[in-house]
């Protein structure tokens, strides 16, 4: 009997983890989305960002963040029309590093940083702000 308890939990407990970390084929359509607007500044296959995205606590959140990320991204090199590829790297550095900052709280110092971060703010889906693994402790 404790052998086919251990057993239904173990198959529960896997099959809870494998939903977790699924994709709809709209979610990879999104995911490729993001990435081909991201160009040339993302160094990521695209298997390694999917298996990062699901490993997140949660998967839907993480992608909105990144979608986030390269549609500011993607903003400010037209904005600014930036063509240089190192400039454009570290500007998708700033970007993804002001993400952060407002995932951990911080506050941005300096105008380009203020700037990234009110247009994160403004692209960013109302409900994220909110969302429970939108916000990250340090504790």
């Amino acid at each position: 009997m404790k052998c086919w308890m251990g057993m239904v939990l173990f198959l529960c407990c896997a099959t809870a983890v494998y939903a977790q970390g699924s994709f709809s084929a709209a979610q990879i359509q999104r995911i490729k989305a993001f990435k081909q607007r991201l160009g040339v500044v993302d160094k990521k296959s695209l298997e390694k960002t999917i298996s990062e995205l699901q490993k997140a606590r949660d998967s839907e959140v993480a992608l909105q963040i990144q979608e986030t990320i390269a549609q500011v991204y993607g903003d400010i090199v037209a904005e600014q029309d930036i063509r240089d590829q190192a400039t454009q790297e570290w500007l998708y550095g700033m970007v993804a590093l002001n993400m952060a900052n407002l995932q951990f709280g911080g506050r941005s110092r300096d105008s380009v940083s203020q700037m990234i971060a009110q247009k994160l703010k403004k692209a960013l889906p109302a409900a994220i702000l909110n969302a429970p693994d939108f916000h990250v402790s340090v504790e």
